[in-house]
């Protein structure tokens, strides 16, 4: 056992996470991302979102739940959630890239802040730690695998209103700007 394990876990603080494999592809990237942002937010009511978050299980996804799953992605842009309720710590998450922890455990060394979701506030759950990588495979490298037809589904009058009303504009150097 390494030692930044054992120190990591001497402290008292109650680790919730389970390893997982992802199949190598965007759509079950992307899943994964959901999947994990479930973990950490009150999402439960969320339409479809069983169904948005089994990645093991991408290849069922109709061509209507994959622009449901690039909306809410794009929707649960980890540059508004960090700092709220997913952060950046290599040290906690070791050997992982990324990893759950039980939320009273770090109420000092991580505020959480509250978190609006499709015009809901929502309850955190957990927190995420997380690793760079994490969201670069998760999250970044298959959004832009998604990028022409993300720029299209924001194009429509109905989707762009509605992400319009509910979450602000994005500041010009976070990543949505950059991509979109």
């Amino acid at each position: 056992m390494s030692d930044n394990y054992y120190r990591r876990n001497s402290t008292g603080i109650r680790r919730s996470s389970v390893a997982v494999e992802v199949p190598n592809n965007p759509k079950s990237n992307l899943m994964y991302y959901v999947a994990c942002i479930c973990s950490v937010l009150d999402l439960e009511n969320e339409k479809n979102i069983e169904r948005l978050r089994d990645f093991k299980k991408h290849y069922l996804l109709t061509e209507k739940e994959v622009n449901q799953l690039l909306l809410l992605c794009y929707v649960l842009n980890p540059d508004y959630l960090i700092k709220k309720c997913i952060f950046q710590d290599d040290f906690m998450c070791g050997e992982n890239q990324n990893e759950f922890y039980e939320l009273r455990a770090f109420q000092r060394r991580f505020p959480v802040a509250p978190v609006v979701v499709d015009g809901v506030p929502r309850q955190v759950l957990k927190i995420m730690c997380f690793k760079i990588e994490f969201l670069i495979d998760n999250y970044y490298e298959p959004m832009l695998f998604y990028k022409q037809k993300l720029k299209h589904l924001l194009n429509l009058p109905d989707s762009l209103r509605i992400i319009e009303e509910t979450y602000p504009s994005p500041c010009c150097d976070c990543w949505t700007c950059t991509i979109l």
